[in-house]
């Protein structure tokens, strides 16, 4: 009986995060703009402007983004669970690049990067 209840204390915290999989991303698609950077290493939240980065997803899984100062960006996204991957088809050998949804509303999106153990997050609003 108690290694029943150990293997279920296990094992449904592994099937319930797996269903679930994280944020649905059915509501991505639309105008996005960013407002805030938040480094998460340093603690500390830099406003944007808006100008900084402006990212549209289409319901065809097909994005574009100009960022200042940038080259404009296009290409296709697919996501897994709460990772979304982009990938630029503007350039020369285009390679796949990931990021987390950390969270999506029907009016913000936080996109988390980074990579061993350090990440921030990018907060962008619906224009």
């Amino acid at each position: 009986m108690r290694k029943s209840i150990v293997i279920f204390f296990i094992l449904f915290p592994s099937a319930f995060f797996i269903a679930c999989g994280g944020p649905d991303i059915s509501g991505l698609p639309g105008n996005w703009q960013a407002v805030a950077w938040t480094d998460a290493e340093l603690m500390e939240q830099e406003p944007l402007d808006g100008a900084e980065m402006d990212i549209q997803f289409f319901s065809n899984k097909r994005y574009a983004a100009q960022l200042q100062g940038g080259q404009p960006e296009a290409g296709r996204y697919t996501s897994m669970r709460n990772n979304l991957f982009v990938t630029d088809t503007t350039v020369q050998n285009p390679t796949e690049r990931a990021v987390q949804v950390a969270r999506l509303t029907a009016d913000s999106l936080y996109l988390r990067f980074g990579k061993s153990g350090s990440h921030s997050v990018m907060v962008l609003v619906r224009k």
